[in-house]
């Protein structure tokens, strides 16, 4: 007993001893947290920033007239059948110029992942119905500087409608004090639906990729064979009789005026005689 009450009372004085306030700690531990006066502060590596592209797609499609109407309602149709999140048609139109002239316009807005494998087919499509491709073009626009603006604005303006409000709240004693914070209140307002609205195209932009196909027919190669250029002649008949027509419909309307003027010059000329010999008769 006596050993234990002197080893209690040991401890507790060498408890005592200590300064107040200092904790026990491992030696590891003190030498792990020990730093030396000299040491360079410790810097964070700033995370890598990621750049906010818009992506745009650009094809032009040659094939036949029935091949052209085949191949975009084959496109229009796979666009569709995404869903409207996944892809969205944006403008569609087929114009026919006349026969065997067919020019459409395809405006399609999707995710990337889409967009990546619908590229990936045109070609093939375009080559199983006889077509090609005449030009692919791919581009990207940088919209990070738009983006990153137009978010510290929003905040920035937020803000300042938080604090408009709060102020209106409090109920301003003279009347024209509240009528002018309701309107710069209003305008606020009105500036913030802008900018975010402007935030939501951008990040749709950066979101989606837009893929614009151009299909036409003419330009076509012609198919190789002996009757080629008889079936071109025979196809560009109607339209050769008409031009001849008109060109000599032209030849006549330009050729009507001046037959009235020569006309009236034969005339004159046929009484000019007369004039001369009386104006040349002497007078006795």
């Amino acid at each position: 007993m006596r050993i234990a009450n002197c080893l209690v009372i040991a401890l507790a004085l060498t408890a005592c001893s200590r300064p107040s306030g200092t904790q026990y700690r491992n030696d590891l531990t003190d030498v792990a947290l020990i730093k030396p006066a000299n040491a360079a502060p410790e810097t964070t590596a700033p995370a890598p920033f990621t750049p906010m592209l818009a992506y745009r797609y650009r094809y032009a499609v040659f094939a036949s007239a029935d091949s052209v109407r085949a191949l975009i309602a084959r496109h229009e149709s796979r666009c569709a059948a995404a869903g409207p999140t996944t892809c969205q048609v944006v403008l569609s139109s087929v114009t026919d110029q006349g026969p065997g002239d067919i020019v459409a316009k395809l405006l399609i807005r999707a995710t990337p992942v889409w967009v990546e494998h619908f590229r990936s087919g045109v070609d093939g499509e375009t080559k199983d119905v006889g077509g090609k491709l005449g030009q692919t073009l791919a581009e990207s626009e940088d919209i990070s500087r738009p983006i990153i603006d137009n978010d510290a604005t929003l905040r920035a303006k937020t803000t300042l409608r938080d604090r408009l409000q709060r102020i209106l709240d409090q109920r301003p004693a003279k009347i024209s004090d509240m009528l002018e914070v309701e309107r710069e209140l209003a305008r606020v307002q009105g500036e913030l639906d802008v900018l975010q609205s402007e935030l939501t195209m951008m990040r749709s932009r950066v979101a989606t990729s837009e893929i614009e196909i151009h299909y036409r027919s003419a330009g076509m190669a012609p198919p190789a064979g002996v009757r080629t250029p008889l079936s071109l002649a025979l196809r560009d008949m109607p339209g050769i009789v008409v031009e001849t027509l008109a060109t000599i419909l032209r030849v006549i309307a330009a050729a009507v005026p001046w037959a009235l003027i020569g006309g009236v010059l034969w005339l004159f000329r046929k009484r000019l005689p007369r004039w001369r010999g009386k104006k040349s008769t002497p007078t006795i």
